[in-house]
């Protein structure tokens, strides 16, 4: 199988030149400007479920794709530019003129969003009346839970002039600053002295290296990330308080009653659900601090310090080049389902995998979807460890996802937070299993740990994190400013809750919240948690034949066309009743339980 390990965007444009976007604005804009012209004056759509499908699928066509030459990459996706721009930044955070054009990209859009603003407000405004009988009619069908959420979200809209101002503030007054640290993490760089040669890292690598088993060189990795966090500590104490600032002012202006209110509209999930799944692991901590207790049992130690507590244990985490990766990756999929593994092969062939870090590169990873008819694209910063592998197949399903969405109208293309990450860590879970099948006892164990790491991390860690970022927004609220310092022992009581007496905390620990990106992205890691206990309930569904192939493949189909709760529903599970989270967390105490059993059964503990 043939692929290259970086990023071709002749998928978005072959002639990226400053005359060719010009043109393509100015295409755009016409086009815009006719819809806005043909509607914004006109009232009978909001009266008339006919006129009101018109109207629909005109701005339906307008967000999916617009093409107006031949041959095919003539065409043009509204948001390609700037698409274009913002993934050539991830790997070029360093290069002013990308910024400088991503910028340009970002403004045009944004000004194109507001010209026909008004279509959505004017529908969250019809009456509740209208509201009854637009959702109860059949020609409105494919356009109804678009329509329900514009329903929904009209008490905290404001006035066209007041939405314009937002938009057009929302680069200037968030993004600009919650991209700021990130950059300059990204461009940091360590010199580690291995056993027999040295080699400058990244932070991504050093992040790995911190959980290596040779002691000399987790030792450096820790030191070179407590510096990094240092160095940037002032800067992001700015950041993230300008940023507080900002989501405080844009929620009192909505009339949201809290900083995490937004979510049930953001989502499409009500809180309740969100409490529900957050009570469950809070009250089932226990979980996670047995199992820190469990493994300082098994490296004979009494605690593990913050920095190491994800320490490598057994030989299970060897070398896995991005070869061996994908060839893993092939072989579950290909088990699974040959439709699954023919978009993994594709995502390699057609180059939309970037796999190694290097300095600039932004450190984490993610696979970004622009679109309706706009490429995914996956990056990775593969540092040829085995848990890599995992990654991989989990940025893949992202990609996947994107491919099979595509059978959806553009109003219901759009990520769905709630239940994005549940799609991604099914997979990971059945990689897992099946990597399982394959080891040995002594292998098995180390690998059972290193699953019980990432559980941890993915449940109960982040339902601290959104802990955290529940109790940093309110307490922002009350002082209206808060110091690096104060942040930090915020952040460490939080992760104190979950880790308990196994896991020892010094003053470096404070400075961890610098590099947790997503407590940038406001309650976002909730979807990591609710989504992990819920692929593991499909998982044991798909096994025990309760569910099918199929059933899996529509659950991945329908992104936003339905409600969270209605998505779940389908396939049997009612994520609003905080017993279904109780049953998902009772079945990781199992796993847990059934790993300490092995454990001693091969004489590691007593």
């Amino acid at each position: 199988m043939h692929y290259l390990t970086s990023w071709n965007f002749d998928y978005l444009t072959t002639t990226p030149s400053v005359d060719y976007w010009q043109k393509q604005r100015e295409k755009i804009d016409n086009i815009y400007s006719s819809f806005r012209e043909k509607w914004e004056w006109r009232k009978d759509y909001l009266l008339n479920a006919q006129i009101l499908r018109e109207a629909l699928d005109e701005y339906e066509k307008i967000e999916s794709w617009i093409c107006w030459d031949v041959p095919w990459w003539d065409c043009c996706a509204i948001w390609s530019e700037s698409y274009y721009y913002r993934l050539k930044t991830c790997l070029h955070s360093d290069d002013q003129d990308i910024r400088a054009k991503a910028n340009l990209a970002d403004e045009f859009m944004v000004k194109m969003q507001n010209k026909i603003l008004f279509f959505e407000l004017s529908l969250a405004r019809v009456s509740e009346e209208k509201q009854l009988e637009f959702l109860s009619d059949s020609l409105l069908e494919p356009y109804r839970h678009f329509l329900e959420k514009q329903f929904a979200s009209s008490k905290h809209l404001l006035s066209p002039e007041w939405e314009t101002v937002l938009n057009l503030f929302s680069k200037t007054s968030y993004e600009n600053w919650e991209s700021m640290t990130s950059k300059f993490l990204s461009q940091s760089e360590r010199e580690i002295n291995f056993p027999s040669w040295k080699k400058v890292v990244t932070l991504a690598e050093l992040s790995t290296l911190s959980s290596d088993k040779d002691e000399n060189i987790r030792k450096q990795a820790i030191k070179w990330i407590n510096e990094i966090h240092l160095e940037v500590k002032e800067m992001a104490e700015n950041e993230m308080n300008w940023i507080l600032e900002y989501k405080k002012t844009v929620d009192e202006l909505r009339h949201f009653s809290s900083a995490d209110e937004f979510v049930s509209l953001r989502d499409d999930i009500s809180l309740d659900a969100i409490n529900a799944m957050v009570n469950s692991v809070k009250d089932s901590y226990d979980f996670s601090r047995e199992f820190y207790k469990f493994k300082a049992n098994l490296f004979g130690v009494d605690s593990f310090s913050y920095s190491e507590k994800t320490l490598t244990y057994g030989s299970v985490d060897k070398e896995c080049l991005f070869e061996s990766a994908v060839e893993m990756v092939r072989k579950t999929l290909g088990d699974l389902d040959f439709e699954f593994l023919d978009i993994f092969d594709k995502s390699l062939e057609k180059w939309k995998v970037d796999v190694y870090p290097w300095k600039w590169k932004r450190w984490w990873a993610f696979c970004a979807d622009g679109s309706k008819w706009l490429p995914a694209y996956i990056m990775l910063n593969h540092t040829n460890k085995l848990r890599d592998a995992s990654t991989l197949i989990h940025e893949s399903w992202h990609y996947a996802c994107s491919v099979m969405w595509e059978k959806q109208n553009a109003l219901n293309y759009w990520c769905i937070i709630s239940t994005a990450e549940t799609h991604s860590t099914f997979f990971e879970s059945l990689f897992a299993d099946s990597l399982m099948s394959e080891l040995q006892w002594e292998e098995l164990l180390a690998y059972r740990v290193s699953n019980l790491d990432d559980m941890v991390a993915t449940v109960p860690r982040q339902v601290a994190e959104y802990c955290f970022e529940q109790e940093l927004h309110k307490l922002f609220r009350e002082k209206w400013y808060l110091s690096a310092d104060e942040i930090g022992k915020l952040f460490v009581k939080h992760m104190k809750d979950y880790t308990w007496d196994a896991i020892r905390y010094d003053e470096f620990d404070e400075n961890r919240w610098i590099s947790w990106h997503h407590n940038r992205m406001f309650f976002y890691v909730y979807s990591y948690a609710s989504g992990y206990l819920a692929a593991q309930a499909m998982l044991k569904n798909f096994k025990n034949g309760k569910l099918n192939i199929d059933q899996i493949k529509f659950f991945y189909s329908v992104w936003t066309s339905m409600s969270t709760e209605n998505t779940f529903a389908h396939i049997w599970i009612d994520i609003t009743k905080k017993e279904f989270w109780d049953w998902a967390m009772q079945e990781l105490k199992i796993y847990l339980s059934d790993t300490i059993k092995l454990a001693k059964k091969l004489g590691k503990i007593k």
